[in-house]
């Protein structure tokens, strides 16, 4: 677990062997029935670094540096576009944004 993790939150989540994971990326408040960060799946080097992001769509796309702080992740548009969480309206990234 990184070392970034509270050691309080981390000694809670033992008996339910949960892990928490710092991903550096931010998102915004869950809102039900629509897609949110927890809703990706997100790769990680061996120091816990996010590298990729995959939505719940399918789509795979790169973590990078973002200017400041922190990191992003640009989805492919036309992807975007196509995809039925989507069009449903399930999803609340902008297309070409995470």
């Amino acid at each position: 677990m990184p070392a970034t993790v509270a050691p309080k939150l981390t000694k809670s989540c033992w008996p339910i062997r949960l892990l928490s994971t710092q991903s550096g990326l931010r998102g915004k408040e869950p809102v039900a029935g629509k897609l949110h960060l927890a809703d990706h799946a997100i790769a990680q080097d061996e120091t816990g670094r996010p590298i990729r992001l995959t939505c719940a769509g399918g789509q795979t796309v790169p973590v990078l540096s973002a200017r400041s702080t922190g990191f992003v992740a640009y989805f492919d548009p036309k992807q975007c576009l196509a995809c039925p969480l989507h069009t449903a309206g399930q999803c609340r990234a902008y297309p070409g944004q995470a």
